[in-house]
């Protein structure tokens, strides 16, 4: 997606990275609600390979959203919408691998436990299934649980943000979201609304799961609409991600829907 009515005139003048953001803060966001759910209760080897994971993926976001944030190599607001996000989850996820790697556990043998997805007799929504945090007591260490609470609160109040962004997007969506008809397939969308829609609707469920998640970690009947919420906004960001890169290398291309001359 090129945002800012840009148009193919103009995508030779932009660095078109923001697909990999998208893929590395999707991706980023599953893998949170994974560890949740199984990475927590892993033996110590098991943790660290998670923790180097969001670190990984942390450090990526955080050096791509900061030269965004400085650069601007985007157009006008769009630099602001993906780039600040992209920072503040980016420093988020370095410091949840480094909380991870260092709180010790009072027992590491604990393995994970085996994934169930019948309660009290009933089977769980699909979507708490598939993105739900468990709400029994083992499934999160309370040292875990205890150590990253201060890491929610920021992302609590950058969760605001995000929400705030999604909301701008919907008044001014067509200003901030709206793609050049020249870009496919998302082109085929072009002054609709549809891919403004989506975008702030993606950012509001994000903003909204990142405030409930404190919560879960006081409350743990909160953990599962937080998951469910983190999970929905994860497939929206890749979703719109993987569109968004198949638009970018048309562009580069220079070429329509026809085909690209590799």
């Amino acid at each position: 997606m090129l945002p800012l009515e840009a148009t193919a005139s103009t995508a030779d003048k932009l660095i078109l990275y923001n697909t990999l953001m998208g893929l590395a803060a999707g991706v980023g966001l599953l893998l949170l609600v994974g560890f949740a759910r199984y990475g927590s209760t892993a033996s110590k080897p098991t943790r660290d390979a998670w923790a180097w994971t969001f670190a990984g993926l942390g450090g990526l976001l955080a050096a791509l959203g900061l030269h965004v944030c400085l650069t601007w190599p985007l157009l006008g607001a769009a630099n602001i919408v993906f780039g600040e996000p992209a920072l503040a989850f980016g420093v988020l996820l370095l410091v949840t691998a480094a909380v991870v790697f260092r709180t010790p556990i009072e027992s590491d043998d604990v393995h994970s436990v085996s994934d169930t997805v019948v309660t009290y007799g009933r089977r769980k929504p699909l979507l708490a299934r598939v993105g739900g945090l468990r709400e029994t007591r083992d499934a999160m260490p309370d040292e875990l649980l205890v150590a990253l609470r201060p890491v929610t609160y920021v992302g609590a109040f950058a969760g605001l943000m995000v929400g705030l962004l999604g909301v701008s997007g919907a008044v001014f969506g067509e200003i901030l979201f709206r793609p050049p008809a020249s870009e496919f397939p998302a082109g085929l969308v072009a002054g609709t609304g549809i891919e403004a829609a989506y975008m702030a609707g993606t950012y509001v469920v994000l903003g909204l799961g990142a405030m409930v998640l404190p919560f879960g970690f006081h409350d743990r009947s909160y953990l599962n609409p937080a998951g469910s919420l983190l999970t929905l906004a994860a497939v929206l960001l890749l979703g719109i991600t993987f569109v968004s890169f198949v638009g970018h290398v048309t562009l580069s291309a220079g070429v329509g829907p026809g085909g690209i001359p590799w």
